[in-house]
Order: structure tokens, then sequence, then C-alpha cells
């Protein structure tokens, strides 16, 4: 059984469903998801880059901010890329393997 997701990932996941929908770059950073959920900084922050590893968000670009020094990594959300989180890399190495026997 697993975990229900959290209200903040719940949000964030969400608002950056919209912000991708919406924008032309395809992309939602961070920091946008944040202000548009109403969601600290910190949190969003440190969600975006637990939703990352799950596989439920995925790098599409970077964009410069003013805001920031460094360019900001767009992240979309993989449901809306229609590409499933490592499945196909996953099959791909299992026919080799088959092949290769």
């Amino acid at each position: 059984m697993t975990r229900p997701r959290g209200t903040i990932r719940t949000a964030l996941a969400a608002s950056a469903l919209e912000i991708s929908n919406s924008s032309p770059l395809g992309g939602a950073t961070w920091r946008e998801a944040a202000v548009r959920a109403q969601v600290g900084f910190g949190a969003a922050q440190q969600t975006f880059k637990d939703m990352a590893r799950a596989g439920e968000l995925r790098a599409v670009g970077q964009v410069r901010v003013e805001h920031s020094c460094r360019p900001m990594t767009l992240w979309a959300p993989v449901s809306m890329l229609g590409a499933s989180p490592g499945g196909d890399d996953l099959a791909a190495a299992m026919r080799s393997w088959a092949e290769f026997k």
C-alpha cells in the first residue's frame, strides 16, 4: 500500500500542469508553481526535486528569469508529455537481453 500524496505535492502538480498547458515554453519553474499554488518556496523546491526523482516531472528546458543569476529549469508533468517514467528504457533493455540470449 502506498502513502497518499500530500497537499503540497498535489497543489504543485496541479499548478505545474496548468502553467505547462498555458505557457508557450511548455513547462513551469518551481517558483512559478509555488506562487500559483500558494506554497512556500523552500517546500516547493524540495517537492519538485522529489517529484522529479519519482518520475512525475521531467525537465523540458531552461529559462532566464530576472530574480535569478542562473537559468531556472522548466519542468513538465510526465503525464502531459505522454511518456511513462522509465518504462521505455526498461522495455528496450529487456528486448536487447532477450535477443542476446
